[in-house]
């Protein structure tokens, strides 16, 4: 009894649940942080699946391989659980239960494929998981040369977090 008291007020002071406007979760390019070129990877790589691209997916898989460098987390069953996520939200939209996890300054931890998904469906509202912790994320260049991306990589990217900027705007969310 008394652990689970301790555990609760413990849960209490590190997290916080909310549902926020997802223009919470996004500012413009110069401004942004560590969570948009995730979100933007993920995003151009959904367009592929709606049609919008050809190399969505290759263009995702090539920048994350030069991140995580390890070719057996690119295999048949990763693209299947992506495909069946992008099914799972065409058919039935966001599912408020499945939380978000950020940090004190709206840094997405966790669930960037998901907020991907809430941008190119107009998704409003998003529930979060606030984790009452500042995150330090690098700045734009730092995640690019992480990524080792070429110029025109580069240029995609931002072209992608503009789309889903627009988008919001678009759905005056913004």
């Amino acid at each position: 009894m008394l652990k689970d008291v301790i555990a609760s007020l413990i849960y209490r002071v590190i997290y916080k649940t909310e549902e926020v406007p997802l223009t919470d979760l996004f500012e413009t390019v110069e401004a942004s942080k560590y969570h948009h070129i995730v979100v933007a990877l993920n995003y151009i790589a959904f367009e592929k699946y709606y049609g919008d691209s050809e190399d969505g997916w290759e263009f995702y898989k090539s920048a994350l391989r030069k991140y995580i460098r390890d070719d057996s987390q690119f295999d048949s069953k990763w693209h299947e659980q992506f495909v069946t996520l992008a099914e799972s939200f065409a058919e039935k939209g966001y599912d408020k239960r499945s939380l978000l996890f950020v940090d004190s300054d709206n840094n997405c931890i966790n669930g960037t494929h998901r907020l991907a998904l809430c941008v190119r469906h107009g998704v409003e509202t998003v529930s979060i998981l606030r984790i009452k912790r500042k995150l330090i994320p690098p700045t734009w260049k730092e995640q690019l040369d992480t990524y080792g991306l070429d110029e025109e990589g580069r240029a995609r990217i931002l072209d992608a977090y503009r789309k889903m900027y627009a988008k919001l705007k678009q759905n005056k969310q913004i």
